[in-house]
């Protein structure tokens, strides 16, 4: 699907599908930890090109297995987003995690926003989850508005539960309404 953004760019979102190449994801992942010292993005390092290629593998395997849906947001050929929900394991194999990553010069134009949207259709029609959920670090101020706009709301906080670059964070788990 096309989207415009608020800047007047045409972006394109679309599942995972097989045009999606190692390289690409690898580019993007790049720019993402190239962000430091912004603390709220997890990936710390850039994969090996064969790390990246078992990676995009297992996806492909877990979207085939319905244990996944994915999203990729497109300028061109250059991956600007990606947003997944995966469906957990054991007894909570009922429900979704969701996860979100949007290249930081997009941020802030309204992509964010549609790529959840569009992402909680999908994974509402294809593995059909109990409970939507997602972890984001307390001090992400943007990311949490944008999840409480999109209908996320706070259901529990684990105080300094991550080390990031140092200092301690709190993870607050957010469920969809």
């Amino acid at each position: 699907m096309k989207f415009v953004l608020k800047n007047g760019e045409e972006v394109e979102i679309r599942e995972l599908d097989s045009k999606a190449t190692a390289k690409q994801f690898r580019d993007f992942f790049e720019k993402i930890v190239k962000e430091k010292p912004q603390p709220f993005i997890l990936v710390d390092k850039v994969p090996s090109m064969k790390e990246e290629e078992v990676w995009l593998k297992g996806k492909r395997e877990k979207i085939l297995k319905g244990e996944m849906v994915k999203l990729v947001a497109w300028r061109g050929k250059e991956i600007i987003g990606v947003c997944d929900a995966i469906r957990q394991r054991g007894v909570d194999r009922v429900n979704a995690m969701v996860g979100i990553s949007i290249a930081r010069q997009y941020r802030g134009k309204g992509l964010g926003k549609k790529l959840l949207v569009e992402l909680i259709k999908l994974a509402k029609r294809k593995l059909h989850p109990r409970i939507i959920y997602l972890t984001v670090f307390s001090g992400n101020k943007p990311a949490r508005a944008l999840y409480e706009k999109v209908g996320f709301q706070n259901v529990a906080t684990l105080p300094n539960w991550s080390k990031v670059r140092g200092k301690y964070w709190s993870h607050v788990y957010m469920r969809l309404k």
